[in-house]
């Protein structure tokens, strides 16, 4: 994880484990630098090789960890964007000031991603347990079926 590689205006992404889509989302700066080190990234990796999960789907990404590898992220300028969605863009120019905006709400409630809420109009609580995994370790005793005695 260098970030070395030719950012080409990417300024969406979309996250998938083949046909489901996980999450779609934006980058003002530079898609590498919002995933891993910016201070509002998805994933930090430690000095000792450690991954955490700091957003919902960095969580998830880190949680499925050695399957998650196997995802793909899609990457797309806005006129990437523009030109795939044709009429049914949400804009028609990538100077449009807020053309970043529009395609991620459009993106998202169209295309119905499992782990983003905001935007997602068609998201009908769909099963989530494929990818998340309760904590046992923290789940009150009740959640668990355990009795305690003394």
């Amino acid at each position: 994880m260098s970030g070395d590689y030719p950012d080409d205006d990417y300024s969406i992404y979309i996250v998938r484990d083949n046909a489901e889509i996980l999450y779609i989302g934006i980058s003002r700066d530079n898609i590498y630098n919002r995933w891993f080190t910016a201070d509002y990234s998805h994933i930090t990796k430690f000095a000792n090789g450690a991954l955490r999960g700091d957003s919902t789907i960095g969580q998830v990404i880190v949680g499925n960890l050695p399957n998650s590898l196997q995802w793909s992220v899609d990457l797309l300028s806005i006129d990437d964007c523009i030109k795939l969605l044709g009429d049914k863009s949400p804009c028609k120019s990538e100077y449009d000031n807020k053309a970043l905006e529009k395609l991620e709400r459009y993106l998202i409630s169209e295309l119905n991603p499992l782990f983003n809420a905001t935007y997602n109009t068609k998201n009908t609580k769909r099963p989530t347990e494929k990818y998340i995994k309760p904590d046992l370790t923290t789940a009150p005793c009740d959640v668990l079926g355990l009795r305690l005695y003394r």
